[in-house]
């Protein structure tokens, strides 16, 4: 799929598409962690957002900090969040949703399935 949208790119940049595969591959083993929790374990949707979501904090909150940090005081971005709550709250319950549904859908199927679709 990276390989697909980058092909015949002006702007070609191989730090990005090195992140996308990166990227690609750290979803996919979260999405195997995930199955073998749901099936192996028996757990619910929820306890495995409840034992993975720490880890992708772990790995998430140093990069943005040391990536996106700077710019973002530097640019005073965080007063979009006082002036728009309600638009962030949508966010996370996307998110979270999002989350619970792809963890539904490899309850039932499989990490793959839901890598190819």
């Amino acid at each position: 799929c990276t390989a697909v949208a980058s092909a015949g790119e002006v702007n070609f940049n191989l730090i990005g598409v090195l992140f996308m595969a990166g990227a690609s591959c750290s979803d996919a083993l979260r999405l195997v962690l995930a199955q073998k929790l749901l099936k192996n374990h028996k757990m619910r949707p929820m306890e495995t957002l409840y034992y993975t979501s720490p880890v992708c904090l772990l790995w998430m909150l140093p990069a943005a900090l040391i990536t996106e940090m700077p710019m973002a005081i530097r640019n005073s971005s965080f007063s979009l969040v006082y002036k728009h709550p309600l638009m962030f709250l949508a966010s996370g319950f996307s998110g979270f949703f999002v989350n619970i549904t792809s963890f539904l859908l490899v309850k039932r199927t499989s990490s793959m399935t839901l890598k190819t679709m």
